[in-house]
This record gives structure tokens, sequence and C-alpha cells, in this order.
């Protein structure tokens, strides 16, 4: 067995074990994800979540210590979001905030089923929310008009006119709230299997990649702590200006913001090479030309109004992209690294590269348990096994 005995060395024993977790959890997104993102698996983002509810619950059982929940979600943030050109916020936000609402439900009603039953509830719901929320920054309040008219021309289709849009929120936050509280339970009980049955014979990879570190910087690019600030300001400040000015007034300024950071960033023009994203922008034109004003009086009057509304979501959709997309790049600044050492986050950092150079290892051992994917109860406890070695390994190189 192979190690970097540096990369432990002065991690606490809740940061080694919030490494691990974190670690096994980024292990399960990327793999899993990948392969429900590949298959196009509807509420593929909702499924990934209830499997880290799973895993995190059945941690619990485990390694029953306070915090130990929000620093491997944040862990399992940090290295999720992290891909060649840019850190991707969205899934960042997504997880911390599945992390921090199962960690407070558990704080507040105890480490018992009722405190897993609702925090299980109210981290899946976060999703639902974190999606609702993640459509208005991307696509503005207009896209809120349009579900209205698509839900009601569906409910006059189908006879039932005085049916309410909201109706069908509510149905799905409750499908989303049993569904959590059913994932939390799963993982209760998958934790307390394993708890019985811990420290058997294993052939786990449990070697370090040295090389592996979350700062580790490509020597193309350069940094600016001006442009952090820069795109840190202009996020809001564009979105107020497309909101609330003509086009011709917005678009040359947002036009000029976005040509600076396609060519000043190149990494971020693969964000426009992916099809999904045209695809869905198409819908969405589609979706404003038919129904923004399906049931207005000026309708006739005006029948391209719906396509200019869509074109101009479009174009807020493509800012906000690339707009976070330039922002992350900065983010990966060293000057970041060196903040967090002198504000006290050492812990964070060496276990965040901790993390890292386990990651291949982690995969590598992952991927063979797959098969045993349709069986929760065979499959996480693995998981937990393969986390006892890990946490004996590492200690053992402190």
């Amino acid at each position: 067995m192979q190690s970097s005995p540096n990369h432990s060395t002065g991690v606490s024993n809740i940061w080694l074990k919030a490494a691990i977790a974190g670690g096994l959890w980024a292990s399960v997104e990327i793999i899993i994800g990948s392969f429900l993102h590949n298959l196009k698996v509807p509420f593929a983002g909702s499924t990934l979540a209830s499997f880290g509810i799973v895993l995190m619950v059945a941690f619990m059982q485990i390694w029953p210590e306070r915090g130990l929940i929000i620093r491997a979600g944040l862990i399992c943030a940090l290295m999720k979001s992290v891909s060649p050109s840019a850190v991707i916020l969205g899934p960042m936000t997504g997880i911390m905030a599945e992390a921090v609402l199962l960690e407070a439900a558990i704080f507040l009603f105890g480490r018992n089923l009722a405190g897993y039953l609702i925090g299980g509830a109210i981290a899946l719901f976060s999703t639902l929310i974190h999606k609702l929320f993640s459509l208005l920054i991307l696509y503005g309040g207009n896209i809120i008009q349009i579900y209205i008219n698509m839900f009601r021309f569906a409910s006059r289709q189908i006879n039932i006119p005085d049916a309410e849009p909201v109706v069908l929120l509510i149905y799905l936050g409750m499908i989303y709230l049993l569904i959590g509280a059913g994932a939390a339970m799963a993982g209760f009980f998958i934790g307390r299997r394993a708890q019985k049955n811990r420290f058997g014979k294993h052939n786990f990879d449990t070697s370090l990649d040295s090389e592996k570190n979350f700062f580790q910087i490509n020597p193309n690019l350069s940094f600016s702590i001006p442009f952090l600030i820069l795109h840190l300001l202009f996020l809001p400040a564009g979105l107020v200006l497309i909101n609330y000015t003509q086009v011709y007034i917005h678009l040359p300024i947002i036009g000029i913001y976005l040509l600076f950071c396609l060519t000043y960033y190149k990494g971020i023009r693969n964000r426009l090479r992916k099809p999904f994203l045209w695809i869905q922008l198409l819908i969405i034109i589609v979706l404003a030309s038919l129904f923004w004003n399906i049931f207005s009086e000026t309708r006739e009057e005006e029948p391209f109004e719906g396509m200019w509304i869509g074109l101009g979501m479009a174009v807020r959709a493509v800012f906000v992209v690339l707009a976070f997309s330039s922002f992350s790049v900065e983010l990966r600044n060293p000057a970041i690294k060196d903040l967090i050492f002198r504000t006290g986050f050492s812990q964070l950092y060496m276990a965040l590269n901790l993390s890292f150079a386990a990651l291949p290892a982690m995969i590598s051992n992952l991927s063979p348990s797959l098969n045993k994917l349709h069986n929760p109860f065979s499959f996480f406890p693995e998981l937990l096994h393969q986390a006892e070695v890990w946490h004996k390994s590492l200690r053992m190189e402190q």
C-alpha cells in the first residue's frame, strides 16, 4: 500500500473523518452522477441528493460526531464543484444547503430516527427550492409567468379550469419530503447494520495520490483580484441592467462584458460548446413564444412579444452562466489559499487536499460496487466499510 504521510499529518480526527465521508460522497456524485446524466435520467440531481442523505445518515451511526455532516458536505461541495475550467457554484450551494439542513435537524431533534427523518425530508426538499431559485436567477421572474400560463393551458385541456398552479408545487414538495424521509430511514438502518458488522476483511486500495491538490494551478492561467471584484460586482449589476433597462441600453454593456470574459478566460468557452445548454435555451424561447401572452387580449396585436421575451431570457441565461464561470475561475487564485490559512481554515484546506489525494483510489474502489446499486442495503454498507478502512489506515500515518 502506497501512501503519502504529508497529506494527513496535522488533520484533526473529525476533519479526517469528514475528509473520508466527503470524499466518498463526492465519489458517489461523480461516478453515479455521470452515469445518470449520460442516460438523461429525469430528476438525476434529486436522486443524487437522496443518495447523499442515505450516506450521511448512515455515517452518523458509525461516527456520531456533531459537525461531521457539515464538514463532509463542505468538502464534497468543493470537490464536486471543481472542473478544469471553473468551479461551478450551483452544485456547491446545493450540496452545502443539504448538509447544513440535515445537520441542523439532527442538532434540534437529536440523533434519533425522528431527527433523521425530519432532516432527510427538509434536506431533499431544499433541492427543489434550490432548483426553483436557480431557474429564477438564470431566467428571471418571467419564467414564473410562463409556468402559470402553461399550467392554466394544461388544466383547461383536461377540464379542470379552476386548478391553481401552486397546487402542483405543493404536491411536488410533499413528494420530495416523503422521499427525503425515506432516504434518511434507509440510511439509519443501513448504518445500524454496518455498525454491528465493523472491521471485516478488506482488499480496498487506500493509496494516496501525492500529486492531487485542490489548489493545483494550471500554469497557463493568470489571476487578478481586481477582476475577481469586477465579477462579484457585475453579476448583480448586470441582472439589474437586464431587468430595468431597455434592450438597446443593456445589450451593448452585457455584450462587452461577455466578450471580455470569453477572450480572457478561454476555458469557459467549453460551456458554450455543450449542446444541452442551447437545447435548453431553445426550449425556453419556444415556450415563451407559445405561452407568454396566450391569454392576453393583445396577443394578436403583438404576436412576437413572447419570442422577444424568450430571447431576453436566453441572453440573461448566457450572461449568468459565463459570469459565474468567470468568477469561479478567479476563485482559484493562489491568494485565496493564503487567505484560507490566515483566517484559520487550515484544517479545511488539509482535509480537502487529503480527500483529493484519496479520490482516485475511492473512485477505483467504488466502480466494482456499482453492480450492487440496485440494492442499497448492500451498496452503502460497503462504502461505510471502506470508510472505516480509510480511517484506520490514515490514523496510523498521523
